[in-house]
C-alpha cells in the first residue's frame, strides 16, 4: 500500500510517521514545499520523496494524508482534487484560514465547495476525529448504547482552545445535529502571543430537544484537565474529564456510581499518542477491506457547519437556526 504525505512538519513527524513506518505493507511518499524536511522524514522513516504534487498522483498512493497546517488545507485540496487521487485524508479543522480557534463561514462555505468537487471526482475523503477512540469516549458510547438511560437532555462542554474542534466533533456524535446555537464572546483575550484569543460561550438546541452548552478558551493552563464533558440522560449522567483521565457514571436506576481513572503509572499523552494509532490503523484497514472511512469527510463538513453557525450568532448578537440561516450543504441533508 502506498501512502502519500504532504506535510512533513511536527503532526507528521510526532504523530502519523511513526506509527506509519512501523506498517509493513506500507511505502510512504513524501511531498513537501521544504525540501529539507521532506528529506529528514525519508532518512527517518525510510520512504521517497516527490517534487510535486502531480508527481505524488502519479505515484498512485491509496491515499494521500494532508497534514499541513489547518491554514494551508483549502489550498492543498484546491490543486490536489482536480488531480483525481484515490482518497484523501484530512486532520482536524478541515479549513481554518486564520487559526483553529477562528472558524469562519468562509471556511464553511469553501469546505462545501471543495468536498462537491471530490464528490464530482470520486474521490474518497475521510477526516481525523481521534478524540472518539479515546477509551473513555468509547466505553460511554457503549455505556449510552447498552443502558436504559433514556435520551440525552443536556450536555455541558468547557474545552481548552487545542481541542475545540474535537469537543464540536463529540458534541455532535453524543448530541446528534444542532438547531439552534446562540453564542456570546468574552471582553479579555487570553493566552500567549502565538495563541491567543477571546473565550467563547454558546447555548445550544438539538433537533432531538436537548439543550447544551459550550465554553471554549485558551485562559486555563494546559498541564490542567483539557476539557470537561457532562451529560445528563433521562435515567443516568455521564462525566468524561481531560484525555481519559476520569469517568464517572451516575446510573439513576442502580443508584450506583462508577468510576473510570487513568492509571497513574500511564499518562494522558500517552492515551493521546495511542489515539492516533487506533484512528489511522482503523483507517488503514478500511482501505485493506474496501470499506468506507471510520470517519467520513462529512464529519469534517458538519464540525465547520457548527462553527458557522456560532460566529454568524456572535457577529448578530442573536440565535441561529442553523439549517434555516446557513446553507446546508446538499449532502448532508
Amino acid at each position: 500500500m502506498k501512502i502519500g504525505i504532504i506535510g512533513t512538519g511536527n503532526v507528521a513527524i510526532s504523530n502519523y510517521l511513526p506509527f506509519l513506518a512501523k506498517q509493513e505493507d506500507i511505502d510512504l511518499i513524501y511531498y513537501s514545499r521544504t525540501t529539507q524536511k521532506a528529506q529528514d522524514c525519508m532518512d527517518r522513516f525510510g520512504g521517497s520523496i516527490v517534487e510535486s504534487l502531480e508527481d505524488l498522483v502519479a505515484q498512485n498512493p491509496d491515499s494521500i494524508f494532508i497534514l499541513t497546517r489547518e491554514m494551508q488545507r483549502a489550498q492543498v485540496l484546491e490543486q490536489l482534487l482536480p488531480l483525481h487521487p484515490k482518497r484523501i485524508f484530512c486532520e482536524k479543522p478541515l479549513i481554518a484560514a486564520i487559526s483553529q480557534s477562528q472558524v469562519s463561514e468562509e471556511d464553511y462555505y469553501q469546505a462545501e465547495t471543495l468536498l462537491n468537487l471530490a464528490h464530482e471526482k470520486a474521490v474518497e475523503m475521510a477526516m481525523m476525529f481521534n478524540y472518539r477512540t479515546f477509551d473513555h469516549v468509547q466505553k460511554a458510547q457503549q455505556i449510552v448504547a447498552d443502558r436504559n438511560f433514556g435520551p440525552l437532555q443536556q450536555i455541558n462542554v468547557v474545552t481548552h482552545y487545542n481541542c475545540w474542534s474535537h469537543c464540536i466533533d463529540l458534541i455532535l456524535e453524543f448530541g446528534g445535529p444542532v438547531e439552534t446555537i446562540f453564542a456570546l464572546s468574552g471582553l479579555t483575550s487570553h493566552g500567549t502571543e502565538e495563541f491567543k484569543d477571546k473565550d467563547v460561550s454558546a447555548a445550544l438546541r438539538f433537533k432531538s430537544g436537548a439543550i447544551g452548552s459550550l465554553i471554549g478558551t485558551y485562559g486555563t493552563d494546559s498541564k490542567t484537565p483539557l476539557f470537561h464533558i457532562q451529560m445528563n440522560f433521562q435515567k443516568g449522567s455521564l462525566h468524561l474529564r481531560d484525555i481519559d483521565e476520569e469517568l464517572i457514571i451516575f446510573d439513576y436506576t442502580s443508584r450506583n456510581e462508577e468510576r473510570f481513572n487513568l492509571n497513574h503509572s500511564w499518562s494522558r499523552w500517552e492515551q493521546y499518542d495511542a489515539s492516533f494509532q487506533k484512528t489511522i490503523g482503523a483507517y488503514l484497514e478500511s482501505i485493506r477491506r474496501q470499506q468506507p472511512p471510520p470517519i467520513p469527510i462529512e464529519a469534517g463538513l458538519r464540525e465547520l457547519l457548527f462553527e458557522a453557525a456560532l460566529r454568524r450568532s456572535l457577529k448578530k448578537n442573536a440565535p441561529i437556526q442553523v439549517t434555516r440561516d446557513l446553507d446546508l450543504a446538499v449532502h448532508l441533508s
